[in-house]
């Protein structure tokens, strides 16, 4: 907002709304070099600043629907008989958001410059973020539609003072949050086939995933990317390649469009 002048937002309220085209590119290292999946949408970005509403607070949210990609189908890959690419389904529970159909929410809540300690120094803002996406899982013998449901919430410190990231676009963040995956869909089901095809692509029948993550994000205006590293819980003998543990996803994102300003 190349208008804002410091200190108004502790007083005035400001909102703008972007229509956007999308394009993500993510690779999560735990999969396959052929498999970089990549995909095109639309979306929308609502900038909210409440002035004394909510002390000071700002409201990024950002709602995508992927509507196009490179990846429809994950297909099992054997050697002889050996399976062998469960890192792709495993990998595509773990980061869903390139590959597919998609529709993500995501908000990062800014708190208002404060002084009072060092606690409030660290901490500049909350970020929640929601995610389905859908694919479909594919052996020799069987085909299911697979739903992905992700969950992401915890806090953040911003290195980018506010008056240049407000002014200027620009953002450098690292946080630390909670995530959860949970398989849905057909394979989501609790039937025989099902929980045959997920134990045999994933090794495990479990339907829910989570952990803590530690996330850096970087933004310079229409581009953003981000480097990840989630830590997901297993127990012994129930671990998942390309899921459970510690896993590195990186993601690069293109927004481009229209404001429209109130």
């Amino acid at each position: 907002m190349e208008n804002y002048k410091e200190g108004e937002r502790d007083t005035k309220d400001f909102t703008e709304i972007y229509f956007v085209g999308t394009g993500d590119i993510q690779q999560n290292l735990a999969r396959t070099k052929d498999d970089i999946a990549a995909s095109t949408g639309v979306g929308v970005i609502f900038w909210r600043m409440f002035g004394d509403k909510l002390n000071g607070m700002e409201l990024q949210l950002e709602a995508r629907i992927s509507i196009a990609s490179t990846v429809d189908t994950i297909l099992a890959k054997y050697a002889g008989s050996k399976f062998v690419n469960m890192r792709d389904f495993g990998g595509y529970v773990s980061a869903p958001l390139a590959s597919g159909q998609a529709t993500t929410v995501n908000s990062l809540w800014y708190f208002k410059d404060r002084d009072a300690n060092a606690l409030d120094k660290l901490v500049d803002g909350l970020q929640v973020d929601f995610i389905a996406a859908n694919q479909v899982f594919q052996d020799s013998a069987n085909a299911m539609n697979t739903a992905v449901l992700g969950f992401r919430a915890g806090l953040f410190h911003e290195f980018v003072p506010t008056l240049n990231r407000l002014k200027q676009g620009y953002s450098i963040r690292l946080g630390v949050n909670y995530i959860l995956r949970g398989l849905r869909g057909d394979l989501g089901t609790n039937s025989p086939d099902a929980n045959s095809l997920r134990l045999k692509l994933l090794g495990v029948d479990k339907r829910i995933y989570h952990g803590p993550e530690v996330l850096l994000a970087f933004k310079l205006k229409n581009l953003k990317a981000q480097a990840a590293l989630p830590i997901v819980f297993a127990k012994s003998g129930q671990s998942t390649y390309g899921l459970s543990g510690t896993q590195f996803i990186t993601t690069i994102s293109f927004i481009g469009g229209f404001p429209l300003r109130f």
